[in-house]
């Protein structure tokens, strides 16, 4: 008489796919292909394909006569303001040339983790940006320099309105692009640490701010937070959403005359309500995403150590 003996096999533990999906960051480091060069190649592509898109618009400048070599840039006049937003928007068609041909990557790997831009979620990220702006927009009276402004409508002011809402948005994903996406994606295929890739980035775009202390402070504090955010969202989603919405309202007070989009600095009383409303738009937006469904190409962020 013989006897068999059967064993169940123990079952193999299987990691969820959340946790086999790189940070944003390291969204480079985890290509097949990852080479130590190809940031470089990367960054290559991106200011190629920047100048080339943006020869067209600074051959029309030239024609229309637009800026002018011997006098400051007008950001309330709405032709200088959709030249500045257009000179900036080619920097998304850019990146994505950079992370297609520079690194041989799929080109929504620029936008997320999931390898795309998730417009549903872009949408939440606008609307509580909204919000936070409306809840801190009080602030703004802790700046004695806003006594001054009168608010006014003229024709201009619808000009300019129109030019801000279609080509605005555009300017602050272009930026985003670049700063919370190529230059942290490049920085994160060297230096594994989140760290890094959202502090290194952070003076060239204050750099690009011809600003006084305290907009320089602002301009800094608005890009650790909007940094954070890309490193906590898996994504560009937040950061554009915020920009986007800043920028807008930014330019629309100083188109109705309650504000001045030309100021180079500002009271510290002003940086007080300009660094609550991204940090309020950010908690919103960071507390939703955790509450979200995460999909299944999505990661989980790393710690965040150097």
């Amino acid at each position: 008489m013989t006897s068999t003996q059967t064993s169940t096999p123990n079952p193999t533990p299987t990691s969820s796919p959340n946790s086999a999906r790189p940070a944003f960051h390291r969204l480079g480091a985890a290509a097949p292909n990852a080479r130590w060069w190809r940031p470089l190649l990367g960054l290559l592509v991106f200011g190629l394909s920047a100048a080339a898109l943006s020869l067209p618009i600074l051959l029309a400048d030239d024609i229309w006569g637009v800026f002018r070599l011997d006098a400051p840039t007008d950001l309330r006049d709405p032709r200088q303001i959709a030249a500045l937003g257009l000179l900036l928007a080619v920097f998304v068609p850019a990146g994505c040339a950079a992370v297609r041909w520079g690194w041989h990557r799929p080109m929504g790997t620029l936008f997320s983790t999931a390898g795309r831009l998730r417009w549903g979620w872009l949408g939440t990220c606008t609307a509580l940006a909204v919000i936070a702006t409306a809840v801190t927009a009080p602030l703004m009276l802790l700046d004695p320099a806003t006594r001054q402004f009168h608010p006014h409508l003229s024709g201009s002011a619808l000009a300019v309105l129109t030019v801000v809402i279609l080509l605005v948005p555009l300017q602050a994903a272009g930026k985003e692009v670049l700063f919370r996406g190529l230059l942290p994606q490049a920085v994160g295929q060297w230096l594994r640490g989140p760290a890094w890739a959202i502090l290194l980035p952070i003076p060239l775009f204050v750099a690009g701010h011809e600003y006084g202390w305290v907009g320089s402070v602002d301009v800094g504090a608005f890009a650790l937070i909007v940094g954070v955010v890309a490193w906590r969202t898996g994504g560009l989603e937040g950061p554009i959403a915020v920009h986007a919405v800043n920028n807008v309202t930014v330019f629309a007070l100083g188109a109705v005359g309650l504000g001045d989009p030309n100021a180079q600095d500002a009271s510290p009383w002003a940086l007080v309500g300009s660094v609550s409303t991204p940090l309020l738009a950010a908690w919103l937006i960071c507390r939703a995403h955790a509450r979200r469904r995460v999909q299944p190409r999505e990661a989980a962020p790393a710690p965040l150590t150097p």
